[in-house]
């Protein structure tokens, strides 16, 4: 597996804005239904909302997964080990420096950079799409944090087992996805003034 580049200069920001804004490393119930929503949506095999902290640790504040046995969509409980991922697992932390628009990767076999990716060799994974769960510049938080400049604190996605071919649509879509997840955390901070 090769490293994760760039390096990210901004996570003390990241951790920071997410702090401010209650963003933590918890299972919320909302996010869990963001992601049922994402694999009825988009199909695929597992999707989520991710809290990613200072080293890029991965815990999904919410998760849904589509069982073997039965083909339906479950929500693992809160304290399942596979909420959590290291930083050199999946895909969201190769957009996190690099992109600000959505991530589409219809073959992942494709591409030499995920050569190795657990994510890929263990479950299965063919295609990825996600966004960032981006923090506005200059949004003031219930804390009195101004966020002096754009950051991201998580992401929302969907991971397949089969290759895709994402569309423009698939892109918009994931992309109000985002829009309303972020929404939600800024709206609940706003809540606890």
């Amino acid at each position: 597996m090769k490293p994760i580049n760039p390096a990210d200069p901004r996570s003390a920001e990241r951790v920071r804005a997410q702090e401010a804004l209650g963003y933590v490393a918890e299972v919320d119930p909302y996010f869990d239904d963001v992601a049922v929503g994402l694999l009825k949506r988009f199909g695929g095999a597992f999707a989520g909302v991710n809290h990613m902290d200072e080293d890029r640790n991965q815990f999904f504040v919410g998760l849904a997964v589509i069982d073997e046995e039965t083909g339906k969509i479950v929500v693992p409980p809160a304290d399942d080990p596979n909420r959590t991922m290291l930083p050199d697992h999946g895909f969201c932390n190769y957009g996190l420096v690099e992109r600000d628009l959505p991530l589409p990767l219809n073959d992942l076999l494709s591409s030499p950079r995920f050569a190795g990716n657990p994510v890929i060799d263990k479950l299965g994974a063919r295609a990825y799409l996600g966004d960032w769960l981006t923090v506005p510049e200059g949004l003031t938080t219930s804390t009195g944090y101004t966020v002096p400049k754009a950051v991201k604190i998580g992401s929302v996605w969907v991971v397949d087992t089969k290759v895709q071919s994402w569309t423009p649509v698939d892109r918009a879509d994931i992309k109000a996805v985002q829009a309303r997840t972020m929404n939600y955390i800024i709206e609940r901070d706003r809540q606890r003034a």
